[in-house]
């Protein structure tokens, strides 16, 4: 019988276990950020609290991107450990919840300082993307981001 040189390697759970237990540390951290910097101004009033529901997306939205990214650099012994099938169908899986979070970060923080200022949505948005430093690349790369997915 002639062999087709495949091989086919299965994967302990070991790998994937301790990949969940970095990633919900890391998210817990992340989670963190958010908790442990708070005021009480931060939820004094709706506006306020959309602002912090807004931050928190950012921060979970961001920590998804970064998360995606890594799962599929091809880090050999990250590969080694969980496996690159695995590896791709988690950020398949991951990939549209980033999207949708920094989505989110943005619908929340546009509504909360449009709310504060009493104007209309468009108008905030207007206003933030053309007064606040870095806002049309920020747009322009989540529109890149948005595009690639599938």
């Amino acid at each position: 019988m002639k062999s087709t040189g495949a091989t086919f390697r299965k994967h302990s759970s070991a790998g994937v276990d301790w990949a969940s237990w970095f990633l919900g540390i890391g998210l817990g951290l992340t989670l963190a950020l958010q908790v442990t910097t708070m005021r009480k101004s931060d939820i004094s009033s709706v506006y306020a609290v959309v602002a912090s529901v807004s931050r928190l997306a950012a921060l979970t939205g961001t920590f998804f991107a970064v998360v995606g990214i890594f799962l599929i650099a091809r880090i050999p012994w990250v590969e080694r450990g969980v496996g690159h099938d695995r590896l791709v169908t988690w950020h398949r899986k991951l990939g549209p919840w980033s999207l949708y979070l920094i989505g989110a970060h943005v619908f929340f923080i546009v509504l909360s300082s449009a709310g504060q200022d009493g104007v209309m949505l468009v108008v905030e948005m207007w206003r933030m993307v053309n007064s606040m430093a870095w806002m049309w690349p920020a747009l322009a790369g989540f529109i890149l981001m948005d595009n690639q997915s599938p």
